[in-house]
């Protein structure tokens, strides 16, 4: 079903942490109608940070993540709302996520770890680059 919103009135869009609302009038394949959704989402948004692009088949939203991590899924439900499409040529793995993150700093990740190696093998702790840093 192809549906033409209108832009006049505008549309009413609201955002939450993990909510996001929509809702026009437009025509569609049954005249004219008000056509809404509301999308919770798996995890928190920005919720000042969204755009959308009304054209006359589709309305398609830009929304981001309040953290820089991978979702398992979109909405907290197992199965997706059946009128939501996915953009393939946007779509990302989580291997690719990964491979666009910031460089990790090792002292941080690895201070721990030979901290609890130091305990270990020598009994105690020991001062080193990691404490001094």
């Amino acid at each position: 079903m192809d549906v033409i919103i209108s832009t006049l009135p505008t549309p009413l869009v609201n955002a939450t942490e993990k909510c996001f609302e929509f809702s026009s009038k437009g025509y569609g394949a049954c005249g004219f109608n008000e056509y809404k959704f509301e999308l919770h989402f798996y995890d928190s948004i920005y919720k000042e940070q969204y755009s959308y692009r009304i054209t006359d088949t589709k309305v398609e939203f830009v929304i981001k993540k309040n953290y820089y991590k991978w979702w398992p899924r979109l909405v907290p439900a197992p199965q997706k709302p059946h009128w939501l499409r996915i953009d393939f040529d946007r779509w990302r793995t989580e291997d690719e996520m990964i491979e666009d993150e910031k460089p990790r700093n090792i002292m941080e990740d690895y201070s721990k770890e030979l901290g609890k190696v130091q305990k270990e093998e020598l009994g105690k702790r020991q001062k080193s680059v990691f404490d001094i840093l």
